[in-house]
């Protein structure tokens, strides 16, 4: 796994200093291992990779099935990020039913709220999109009801903006500007 991880990090890093020569040569290796290796941790770390690929070209039927050749390795595999890669695929592409079902899934998988904030965060931006004002203000109340707990004051922010975006998404615009 550490190989992979080295190989993908290698290629983002090319891709940020726009080193072509490199960044072939990067993705060569990352399609070379992933494609021969029966190593599970190797398998999901490419299946993810090639997932995140197709989502940069909006190819988001094909980012799902390179995420979903996962699955058979959920009881050997992290199934919180398998869960989260889901999530933000079916949020990019819209799909809002799927998206809150994994993002509920996260959740599941995750520790305690205080460590997994940001989790309860986007299924209360999920329930905003639905328009579920009631089940959106449960989730974010769960979260404000431990606030004090946090340590960082950007946290606590964070969550603040986030009350305020779902008070706006419904219209309630004075309560947003209170929490702004």
């Amino acid at each position: 796994g550490r190989i992979m991880e080295s190989y993908i990090g290698e290629f983002e890093q090319a891709k940020k200093l726009d080193d072509v020569i490199m960044e072939r040569d990067m993705k060569s290796r990352i399609d070379s291992l992933g494609s021969v290796t029966d190593n599970v941790e190797v398998k999901f770390l490419y299946n993810n990779y090639k997932g995140d690929e197709e989502i940069g070209y909006k190819k988001y039927l094909l980012a799902e099935r390179w995420y979903k050749m996962s699955e058979p390795y959920l009881s050997k595999i992290n199934k919180g990020v398998y869960y989260a890669k889901l999530k933000n695929l079916y949020w990019v592409w819209g799909k809002t039913d799927e998206a809150l079902k994994y993002a509920l899934l996260c959740i599941e998988q995750e520790g305690s709220i205080i460590d997994t904030y940001l989790s309860y965060l986007d299924v209360a931006k999920l329930y905003q999109v639905k328009g579920d004002s009631i089940s959106c203000f449960r989730i974010i109340d769960t979260v404000c009801a431990v606030m004090d707990s946090f340590a960082e004051p950007r946290e606590i922010n964070k969550i603040y903006v986030y009350r305020a975006m779902c008070h706006s998404g419904f219209k309630e615009y004075e309560k947003a500007l209170a929490d702004y």
